[in-house]
């Protein structure tokens, strides 16, 4: 190992130290961003809106008959949310998955001192299917 000044007076390592502690710096970085990526995710997951739409597919008896129980949420969450006290407003896709099938979840919702309300939730299973319309009565 030894240390070299280039132009500028720039220090660089060379040699097996300077590639092993290269190796280690770009390891270190993709960690840190992966653990907020994960982080990211998970307070989006275990959100308010992202369980009851959840929790409305799971017993809704067409969204069951589709894919299957038990109705699972995947990971990468795609869209908006934002919350200011007591309001909100969130537009979502979630993935979903059962042991048939796979689908998404299209969330439109607001909140209001009450909780969450929901304008749209809508499931589609194939990328090219029907939306089945979770909140019809």
């Amino acid at each position: 190992m030894y240390i070299r000044v280039g132009r500028g007076g720039r220090i660089r390592l060379a040699g097996p130290l300077g590639c092993l502690l290269s190796a280690v710096l770009f390891t270190c970085v993709i960690g840190l961003f992966g653990g907020i990526f994960a982080l990211v995710f998970s307070v989006m997951r275990s959100s308010d809106v992202v369980q009851q739409a959840v929790a409305v597919a799971q017993k809704d008896d067409a969204a069951v008959r589709a894919l299957g129980e038990p109705i699972t949420l995947g990971w990468f969450l795609s869209g908006s949310m934002s919350t200011s006290g007591s309001s909100g407003k969130a537009s979502l896709t979630l993935p979903v998955s059962g042991p048939d099938g796979k689908g998404a979840l299209y969330v439109n919702a607001y909140k209001d001192p009450e909780g969450w309300h929901f304008m749209t939730l809508e499931l589609q299973v194939k990328p090219d299917g029907p939306l089945l319309d979770l909140l019809r009565e």
